[in-house]
């Protein structure tokens, strides 16, 4: 068992610290990263990706639906591993 004490840390996030002591590492993405993401403008104009290459994007559901499918296909094929 691991002998540490989840106070939260200097951002007060409890989170962080919980995910450092299950996982071993620091999270990828902390609050304070999203905050400053939070509430931006993240667009871009894709007309050039469109016009040389055909790049049609689909919908966001039907994008996190098919990634959803791939990671647990994927965790399928390497149970045993």
């Amino acid at each position: 068992m691991v002998n540490s004490c989840l106070v939260t840390g200097a951002n007060g996030h409890l989170g962080n610290n919980l995910v450092r002591i299950l996982h071993g590492k620091p999270p990828a993405m902390t609050r304070g990263i999203i905050k400053s993401y939070y509430g931006t403008d993240q667009s871009c104009n894709i007309s050039k990706a469109r016009r040389e290459l055909g790049y049609n994007p689909g919908s966001p559901y039907d994008a996190l639906k098919e990634a959803i499918i791939y990671l647990n296909n994927h965790k399928a094929n390497n149970h045993g591993n």
